[in-house]
C-alpha cells in the first residue's frame, strides 16, 4: 500500500469537505516559483491558480508598502528644506521690512520735532482722509509734545499691511515705550491711525468716586491708577469742602490724540499710556498723573463753584481764577507735575520785568487780546491763589470758590474772604517781585 500525498487549496478544501469534515485546510505554502515548477503529485487534481494569486498578492502588499515609506520620507525631506527656505525668506523679509520702519519713524520723529509740516505729512497714510486730516489739524499740539530723543524699533507684528510697531526711547533718563501704527501704501510706510485690536477687548473698572473705561492692554496700569486718582479725589474734595460727591468717569481712547471732546463735564477722555509711552520701570507715566490730577481737581472746583455747569448756567463764569484754584490744588497733590512749572518759569520771566496785571483783570471781562496774554493771566492767576493760601489760610479757597460762583466783583470777593483788595495786591506784588 503506498503513501499518496494530495495537495489542495482552500477552495479545493470547501469544495470537497462535507458538514461534517472539520480537518484544517491544507495550503502549499512553497513560494510561487517553486510551486510553478514543482511537478505535480499523481493523484493531485489540476491546481487552481488561486493559491499563487494570494502569494502574490502578499508580496505585492509589503513592496507597496515600502514604495510609500520612500516616498513618505522623501516628502517629509521636501517639506523640511522648503520650510526653511520659506523661514529664511521670511527672516530676510523681516530684516527689511524692520530697515524700512526705522528709517521711516526717524524721518517722521526729525520732522515733527522740527515743525516741518510738509515732510511730515507725506509719511502720514493718504489712504485714511480721516486721519490725514486729524494729523494735519493737531500738527501744532504734536510738535509741542514731540519726545526730542532717538526712537529706536524695538519690535513689530505685521498684520495684513498693517505693523504694530513697539518703540523705545528714553526722557529724562527714564526709559518708555509706545506703540506706533504704519501701512504699507504703494510700497512704503506711512503712519496710520492706531488699530484697537492691539489692545483686546474692552473692560471697566468701578471705583468709590471713579469709573474707568479701557482695554485688555491697559487693565495692570489702570488698576495701579484707580488707587492714586481715588486718594486724589478724597483729597481735593476735603480741601474744597464739596458738599456732593459727583461720580467722575475715565476712558482710556485708542486715539492720539483723543477724537472726542476731552472733557464733557464728568467724562474725561484720555489717551491710552500705549500710545503716549509707558514707562518701562513700571511706574505710572508722570503725563497721566499730572492729566488725572487736573481732571480730578477741575471737576471739584466746578462743582464747588457751581460754575460751568449745565444745571447751573454758568457759562460766563470766572474761568480764569477757577484755574488758578486747579493750578493750586494740582500742586499739592503732584508737586513735581509740568503744568504748574511751566506756568512758573513763564511767570518767572513777566515778574522779572515787572509786568504784572492788575489783580482785578482776572475777573470778566477779560480783554488780554492775545494768547501770550492770556497764558499771562493764567500763570498770575495761579501765582495770587498760591499766595493767598500760603499766607492767609488754605480754608479761603472754598470761600473763593463759592464768591467765584456767586459772581462777585473783585472787591465783594477779597470783602467775603475777609481782605481789603487794594492791600491784598500791594502784597502780592511785594512778594512776586522778591528774588
Amino acid at each position: 500500500m503506498s503513501i499518496q500525498f494530495d495537495w489542495h487549496d482552500s477552495e479545493d478544501e470547501r469544495w470537497r469537505h462535507g458538514d461534517g469534515d472539520h480537518r484544517p485546510a491544507r495550503h502549499d505554502w512553497r513560494p510561487p516559483e517553486d510551486q510553478e515548477s514543482a511537478p505535480p503529485a499523481a493523484s493531485a487534481l489540476p491546481q487552481k491558480p488561486k493559491g499563487r494569486q494570494v502569494a502574490s498578492q502578499h508580496t505585492t502588499h509589503w513592496e507597496a508598502t515600502r514604495v510609500v515609506r520612500y516616498l513618505g520620507l522623501g516628502a517629509l525631506i521636501g517639506t523640511i528644506i522648503s520650510l526653511g527656505v520659506i523661514y529664511a525668506v521670511a527672516q530676510r523679509n523681516r530684516e527689511i521690512a524692520r530697515a524700512d520702519l526705522q528709517a521711516v519713524i526717524t524721518v517722521e520723529a526729525n520732522a515733527l520735532a522740527a515743525g516741518d509740516e510738509e515732510i511730515f505729512l507725506t509719511f502720514q497714510d493718504d489712504s485714511d482722509a480721516a486721519w490725514q486730516n486729524l494729523q494735519k489739524t493737531q500738527m501744532d499740539q504734536l510738535s509741542s509734545s514731540a519726545v526730542s530723543a532717538t526712537l529706536t524699533l524695538e519690535d513689530f507684528i505685521l498684520t495684513g499691511d498693517v505693523a504694530w510697531a513697539t518703540v523705545r526711547y528714553q526722557h529724562d533718563q527714564v526709559d518708555y515705550q509706545r506703540i506706533q501704527f504704519y501701512r504699507l501704501v504703494a510700497g512704503h510706510w506711512k503712519r496710520t491711525a492706531p488699530d484697537t485690536a492691539y489692545w483686546g477687548e474692552e473692560r471697566s473698572l468701578e471705583t468709590r468716586h471713579l469709573i474707568f473705561h479701557y482695554r485688555e492692554k491697559d487693565e495692570a496700569l489702570v488698576k495701579a491708577l484707580s488707587d492714586l486718582a481715588e486718594d486724589f479725589y478724597s483729597r481735593t474734595h476735603l480741601d474744597f469742602n464739596v458738599g456732593a460727591s459727583p461720580q467722575l468717569e475715565f476712558y482710556l481712547d485708542a486715539d492720539a490724540p483723543p477724537t472726542q471732546a476731552r472733557f464733557d463735564e464728568g467724562r474725561f477722555h484720555l489717551s491710552s499710556p500705549q500710545l503716549s509711552g509707558v514707562r518701562l520701570d513700571g511706574q505710572l507715566p508722570a503725563e497721566l498723573v499730572d492729566t488725572v490730577a487736573y481732571d480730578i481737581s477741575l471737576r471739584l472746583a466746578m462743582e464747588k463753584s457751581g460754575l460751568f455747569l449745565r444745571t447751573r448756567n454758568f457759562a460766563n463764569g470766572n474761568w480764569v481764577l477757577l484755574q488758578g484754584v486747579v493750578f493750586w490744588q494740582l500742586q499739592r497733590l503732584v508737586p513735581d507735575n509740568a503744568m504748574t512749572a511751566g506756568i512758573s518759569e513763564q511767570f518767572g520771566t513777566v515778574a522779572s520785568q515787572g509786568q504784572f496785571l492788575p489783580i482785578s483783570a482776572l475777573w470778566p471781562p477779560f480783554r488780554y487780546g492775545s494768547i501770550e496774554r492770556t497764558s499771562q493771566a493764567l500763570g498770575q492767576s495761579y501765582q495770587v491763589v498760591t499766595y493767598l493760601a500760603n499766607s492767609t489760610d488754605p480754608g479761603r479757597i472754598p470761600v473763593l470758590l463759592r464768591a467765584l460762583g456767586d459772581g462777585l466783583s473783585p472787591s465783594d470777593t477779597m470783602q467775603r474772604l475777609g481782605l481789603d483788595l487794594r492791600e491784598f495786591e500791594q502784597q502780592w506784588r511785594a512778594y512776586a517781585l522778591a528774588p
